[in-house]
Formats: C-alpha cells, structure tokens, sequence
C-alpha cells in the first residue's frame, strides 16, 4: 500500500482510502491501518472509530424523528438554536464544530456525539461526564463549558470558542519552518496559524530560539500548570494532557480542553487493569501499573513542553510494544543535546517533571508552576540538575548487579594502591638499569610526554567526583567514587584538539623496549581521556583498548609487576565509565567484571595480600 501524498493531511488521505475499502465491501480494520502507518496511529485510533460509525449509520439509513434521513456530523448545518460553521476537529469521543448561537449572536464550540455511538453506553458516559466536570471548573485558561444538548439523537455540548490552535499545530508548523521557508498562507485557518507562530518566533525569525521564545515556552507552561493546579484542588485529574489538548490563542493564552478522561482523584486508581487511557505517547509510566496522581498531568505537561523546546517527541517510537518499552525503561535525550541554546534551568525544570519515578517529580502542579515563574522571573529554580550522586545512585538501583561490582572494583584499587605503588616503582627502576645505554636519546620523548600531561592537566580537567556509600549483594558496605562526565570549554577543547596529534605520534612508536612500549601505553591512553573529555566515546574506547593491549604485553613479560595491573584494571574501570555515559551497561559491566579479575589475581601475587 502506497505511502499517503505529502500534499494533504496524510490521515485525512487514509481516512478516505479506509471509507473508500468498506464501500467497496471489503473489510478493513483500524488495527491494520494502525500497524501499517504507524507514525499516525494515535491519530487513526482517535478518527476512525468516529468515521466507522457514521458509515454504519448510513448503510443502515436510520432515520430521525422527522424522517428524514440523519447523516452523519461531518454533513450538520443546524442543531437546534447553533448554526454549524465548519468543523474544528474530531477525535474519538466526538466531533467539534465552530457555530453561531443564533439567539444571542455569539460564535461557540459544540462537540457533537454521533448518534450511533449511543450504542456504546460507555461512550455516553463519558461524554456525559466530560461536560459535567468540564462546567464545574471556572478559570481563566480552562476552555469554559456553557451548557448541553440534544438533537435528533446527536447529544453535543456548548463551549467557548477559542480562536486560535492546537499545540500540536503549533509545534508542527514551527518544526517545518525551522527546515527552511515555506509559501505563504493559503486559506484564512492556515493564515491564523502563521499568525500565531509569528507571534512566538518573530517575523524575521523562521525558526525558534532565543530569549523571546524560551520565555513564551515557559510561559505557556505556567498558564497550563495554574490550569492543572486549578483542576487538582476541585478533586480532577485531566489524564489526557497533550499538545492537541491545549489551544494557543492569538492573545497568547493557552487554553485547556477535552477532559473526555478527567476522572476525580480519589477514583483515579479505578481503571480497568490493563486499560490504558489517554494519547499512550504522552502516558506517564506508572499508569502502565495502574497508577495515576496529580504528578501524570505534570509529567504529561513536561512532555509538551519538551517537545516545545526541541520541536520533537520525547519518546519516537512508533510500533506500540517499542513505545512502551521506551516510556517505561528510557529517558529522552536531555534537550540541550538537541539545541544547546536552551537555558538549563528551562532544562532542568523540565526533566524534573518528566522523571520516570513520580516521587523525584514536582510534588504539584503548583510548586511547578513557581519554579517556571522563577525562571521568568530571573530567579534561581528550585530544581537542580542531577548530580553525579543521584545518577550513580538511580542508575544503581535500575542495575544493582553492576553497581556491586563498580564498588568492589574501586575498593580494591583502593585496598592495593599502596603495594601496587612500590612495586611500579621499582619496576620503573629496574627498567631504567636495564637500558641505561638508551636513556639519553630517549630522554627528549619522556621530556615530551611530561610536558603534554602538564598541559593536558590544565586543560582536560576531569569530571567532578563525589563519594557514595553503596552496599553489595553480600550485605557489605562500600565507598564508591563517582565521576561525572566532564564539561570544558570550547577553548580547552581546541588545545585538547591540538594535543591529539602529538599524544598520537607518542603512541604509534615502534616499541622496541619495554620503556617505550610503557609510554606507548600511556600515551595511548592520555588519547582515550582526550577524546573522551571532548565527547568521541568511541574514539575513547578505541584509544583505551590499545593501551590495555600494550599494558598487557608487559604484564606477561613482567608478570610480578603489581604497577601494570593496577594501570590495566584502572583502564578497564575507566572503560566501564564510558560505556555507561554510552549507555551500554552489558559492556560496561563487562568492563568492570574485568577490572575486578585483574586487581584479584593482582591480590594473589602480592607478597602482602594476606594483609591486604
């Protein structure tokens, strides 16, 4: 089946297709078109149930109560004292028309039920239910509800209308504008939406960014967190927080809408086991264990807005089992990965709201509402990155096995630097005896070698290091040091970049003697801190493992060199740190596992391991 044309709304396309296939008396189902498109799938699971029962409705030719024949909402003109005047959108429980109340002269929003869903008594329900919650609350940037009705069997309710878009809309349009410039408008609702994204970027701006545009994220984050807070105190949970549920006017004030799923708080736990409700890329993941609190409509909001930032999803996945598995085992790439123009404070607000554990969350809607104030307002946030403690410490209770050995690892660098550093040292000595003759023209290479460490000191700082206490499976307690990824500036980059070539001619020395096969060694390994200060993991990892090669031929060749494996094992630590900023924890356990067996065997020989 053919990709839909990139010149119309690709659902719009399929949904023609799909009524097209069911005339046609084949059988289609939305599951198929699901699986085939599945990019569109939240989209096609929101629309085609809708469109499955208005050509059910027609097939059948139900007839109203004048007899005529009801078509379906797609096809109104008038309900009751409401004059339709095109359609805003649809989605699963219902259809929304802009209309004039013709008594009063003032422009609505009805959301019409089709009449066939009436046969789902659960579908009513919460039709119902909306509109009753919905009326309940009165704030300034919750869509406001004004009253229900019924018309031959077409069940709708009256709402403000907002002029303006979705979020959804927004982010879209913003995103293709950032590829380069589009043509200009061609209908009045396109020309609204270039309006409204003028008003965010600028009219000499064809993308986001800069000052202006993270204070209006910010700002539309506020507005929809005093909204949530609002909801929260009168017992609602939204649960379906999503850009298509927030309308942006062209005052800039975001509204919120569709509380199709809200549910009172005290009940939220009550869903059915396995019922998943809400847009499931923006579901948070204890709702996927039957959980649900205030925090899932921040974390929810934390997506929006992330997406407001980097102009994309925070979880891509499109096959469903995938997202799934990305929501409830992953976190997105922080943003300032993406664009590192976005403040870090605007960053740091947000990951707190979508961390996976609702308890490192803002505790409310409210406290996260203060600290985008806070930011608006050029104050410290009250949120702070996590630290190297706090990720050592959630990433080791996500994989305790490997924490245990990180920790024993760097215990027993500890337990045997004193015994593994006179060793080194007379084998430094013995080497020297051995080939006292080449020491002068070798001289100059180590003169070298030194003076690059010294610069490399200055300007490859490492990444700042905590201790934390961590207990092993055997119950015993240990000190772990944990190191962060480093952060340097571009201009200790560009003198690192500078060091690479001559680190790289030091290690690529024919290694004639074991004097120079240990600075081949070192200088290998200073390459692998290099390129890993600068964010070449891989080219780290490369460095790395040829220097625990040439190590390793002169342990075999010294064997009772203590001094060797301490430099072997503390490589393959340092290889097990860069897997995990890699995220690869197979191999950085591994790497670990290996540290470990060599410090082991290290013990054995030692002529003081009994007293170690």
């Amino acid at each position: 089946m053919a990709d839909p044309p990139a010149q119309r709304d690709p659902v719009e396309t399929l949904a023609e297709e799909f009524i097209a296939r069911r005339r046609a008396g084949e059988r289609p189902t939305i599951d198929e078109y699901a699986a085939l498109y599945p990019a569109l799938a939240d989209q096609i699971r929101d629309l085609f149930p809708t469109i499955t029962a208005l050509e059910r409705l027609k097939a059948s030719g139900e007839r109203g109560s004048d007899g005529r024949a009801s078509l379906g909402p797609a096809q109104l003109q008038q309900l009751g004292d409401f004059r339709i005047v095109r359609e805003i959108g649809r989605g699963g429980m219902g259809v929304v028309y802009e209309a004039e109340q013709e008594s009063l002269g003032r422009r609505v929003a009805l959301k019409v039920l089709p009449p066939l869903a009436l046969a789902d008594e659960g579908q009513l329900e919460r039709f119902e239910r909306e509109a009753r919650i919905a009326a309940r609350l009165h704030h300034t940037n919750i869509v406001q509800v004004y009253g229900v009705g019924e018309q031959e069997r077409f069940h709708f309710y009256v709402m403000q209308y907002v002029q303006g878009a979705g979020l959804d809309r927004i982010i879209a349009t913003l995103a293709r504008r950032s590829q380069g410039p589009e043509l200009a408008p061609v209908d009045a609702e396109t020309a609204r939406l270039e309006s409204i994204c003028r008003r965010i970027v600028g009219d000499d701006a064809s993308a986001p960014g800069g000052s202006r545009y993270w204070r209006i994220v910010a700002r539309i984050g506020r507005q929809v967190a005093d909204a949530l807070a609002y909801a929260h105190s009168q017992g609602t949970l939204h649960r379906d927080i999503k850009p298509a549920n927030l309308l942006l006017d062209t005052r800039g004030v975001v509204w919120v809408t569709d509380f199709g799923l809200a549910k009172a708080i005290e009940s939220a736990d009550a869903t059915t086991s396995g019922q998943i409700t809400g847009t499931l890329r923006y579901a948070p993941p204890e709702r996927f264990s039957g959980r649900s609190d205030s925090r899932c409509d921040i974390y929810s909001l934390g997506l929006t807005l992330y997406e407001l930032l980097t102009l994309r999803p925070a979880f891509d996945e499109g096959d469903r089992s995938s997202l799934v598995k990305q929501i409830t085992q992953q976190s997105p790439p922080r943003p300032r990965r993406i664009n590192p123009d976005i403040p870090r404070d605007l960053e740091t607000i947000v990951f707190k709201a979508i961390a996976r554990d609702p308890a490192h969350r803002y505790a409310s809607a409210d406290a996260l509402g203060d600290d985008l104030q806070r930011f608006l307002d050029d104050r410290p946030i009250q949120a702070r990155p996590i630290g190297p403690i706090g990720r050592l410490w959630r990433w080791s209770r996500r994989n305790p096995v490997q924490a245990s050995l990180a920790a024993a690892v760097a215990l027993l660098i500890v337990a045997i630097a004193g015994v593994a550093t006179t060793g080194y040292l007379h084998t430094r000595a013995a080497l020297k005896r051995e080939a006292d003759q080449r020491a002068r023209a070798e001289t100059s290479a180590d003169l070298a070698l030194e003076a690059l460490d010294r610069i490399f000191a200055r300007y490859g700082p490492a990444g700042s290091a905590s201790t934390l206490e961590l207990t092993g499976e055997s119950g015993q307690s240990v000190s772990v040091q944990v190191v962060s990824p480093p952060v340097i500036s571009r201009q200790a980059a560009a003198m690192l970049e500078e060091l690479l070539p001559y680190y790289d001619k030091l290690a690529n020395q024919v290694a004639d003697t074991a004097r120079v096969r240990l600075r081949t060694a070192t200088a290998n390994r200073r390459v692998g801190d290099i390129q890993q200060r600068l964010g070449r993991n891989e080219q780290a990892v490369a460095a790395y493992r040829r220097a625990i090669e040439i190590y390793g031929r002169l342990a075999d060749r010294s064997p009772d060199d203590l001094g060797l494996k301490v430099q072997i094992a503390q490589v393959h630590n340092q290889l097990g740190q860069v897997y995990r900023w890699m995220a690869a924890e197979t191999s950085a356990a591994t790497e670990h596992d290996e540290a470990l067996k060599t410090l082991e065997a290290a013990l054995v020989l030692s002529p003081r391991s009994d007293g170690v």
